[in-house]
């Protein structure tokens, strides 16, 4: 189903646990329920993406690209399925869905002086 939502480093840091357990829940290691444990164990509203790297050991749990520009972004919004392997899924920043936006009401304007 598709759904768009806003999405911050915040909240990557705060569903970053539930997140962990979801990725690893049939997983049997021990090394995953440690990593989960620990991550559970963050202060979700202080914790910085420093902190769980330090736990996971890379960015990818807390560092969000623009699927438009591919920058680092702390701010955007994923438009699309829920992100997954094989979703059909865009993260976008601001200033990319203000060009978005802004080239749909060019569109809109070429074609209402066309019909009109």
């Amino acid at each position: 189903m598709a759904e768009t939502r806003a999405v911050s480093t915040r909240t990557l840091i705060r569903t970053v646990a539930a997140r962990w357990r979801q990725q690893y829940s049939l997983g049997t290691e021990d090394r995953f329920e440690r990593t989960y444990k620990r991550l559970c164990a963050l202060d979700f509203e202080t914790a910085t993406a420093a902190d769980v790297r330090a736990i996971i050991g890379n960015d990818s749990w807390t560092t969000m690209r623009c699927d438009g520009c591919d920058f680092t972004v702390n701010l955007a919004v994923s438009v699309g399925a829920e992100p997954d392997y094989e979703s059909s899924t865009a993260l976008l920043c601001e200033s990319c869905l203000r060009r978005a936006l802004a080239a749909l009401e060019a569109l809109r304007a070429s074609e209402t002086g066309r019909d009109g």
